[in-house]
């Protein structure tokens, strides 16, 4: 297991305990636990965290895990599984289930493959934009004057290698 998927399971961990405790409860008196998380998108996704629940939680616990979307359905639909949510946020996806239950998605598939029309999606083609004009491979934009302002930059230039985390 990676040094960020420990950190995660652990972060998980805590929180449960934390809610448990706070709640007065303790983890044998859980019967089931439903975690709806961005980024569960095939069945080793979804694997590796019931993994993670499965270290948790005793085995008597019901677990399952699906992707945020699926849950964001099911709290529109009053838990019926049967449309379709589109999700634009950081992240971008659309995702649906049919009467019968086959389902479909488009995007959702993170910043380097396919999160179009997301915030992220959007700012690294502004990004892009601003770069491309000074370099001379774009055409002009009014963006650089925004973008360069917003950030505390005076050139395009203090884009490259720019810390974005600590922008809010």
């Amino acid at each position: 297991m990676y040094a960020t998927e420990t950190a995660a399971r652990e972060t998980l961990e805590q929180i449960m305990a934390d809610a448990l405790s706070k709640s007065g409860s303790n983890r044998s008196a859980v019967r089931a636990v439903c975690l709806a998380v961005s980024g569960v998108n095939h069945a080793t996704d979804e694997q590796r965290i019931l993994n993670w629940l499965r270290y948790i939680f005793p085995s008597h616990v019901q677990l399952y895990v699906q992707n945020d979307a699926v849950a964001a359905l099911a709290s529109g639909t009053m838990g019926k599984l049967y449309g379709c949510v589109l999700i634009a946020g950081t992240g971008t996806i659309a995702y649906g289930f049919t009467e019968d239950g086959r389902e479909a998605r488009a995007a959702g598939a993170g910043p380097t493959l396919g999160d179009w029309g997301s915030g992220y999606g959007i700012a690294a083609q502004a990004l892009t934009a601003v770069i491309r004009e000074h370099d001379g491979r774009g055409p002009q934009t009014t963006l650089t004057s925004s973008i360069l302002q917003a950030l505390g930059l005076s050139s395009p230039d203090e884009l490259i290698g720019y810390s974005f985390e600590t922008v809010s």
